[in-house]
C-alpha cells in the first residue's frame, strides 16, 4: 500500500497511517501477502542541523514520530516504509 494512491499530499498523519494497518489485516490483505505500507512523501517538515540534515517529521502529524508508528505497524505484522529524495548534495 501506498499513502500518495489515497492522500496525495494531504492527511498524511500517524492517526492514518495506523487505520490503513488496521484495515489491511482486517480486510485480509496482510494474510493475502500483502506487507509493506509505505508513507510517500508530505510527512516532514524541515531538515534538523545536525551534520546528518536528517528529515524531521511533521510534529502535528507524527506527534510520537515515526518509530512509534512503525512500532504499531510492525505490531501488526506489516512492514513501514517511508519515502524520502536525496535531498540537497
Amino acid at each position: 500500500y501506498n499513502t500518495w494512491n489515497d492522500f496525495g499530499c494531504s492527511n498524511i498523519t500517524a492517526a492514518n497511517v495506523r487505520l490503513i494497518a488496521d484495515r489491511m489485516v482486517e480486510n485480509g490483505m496482510r494474510d493475502a501477502g500483502y506487507e509493506y505500507l509505505n508513507i510517500d512523501d508530505c510527512w516532514a517538515t524541515a531538515r534538523d542541523k545536525t551534520a546528518n540534515n536528517s528529515l524531521v517529521p511533521d510534529p502535528e502529524a507524527f506527534p510520537d514520530g515515526i518509530k512509534a508508528l512503525a512500532d504499531y505497524v510492525h505490531a501488526k505484522g506489516l512492514k513501514l516504509g517511508i519515502y524520502t529524495d536525496r535531498g540537497k548534495l
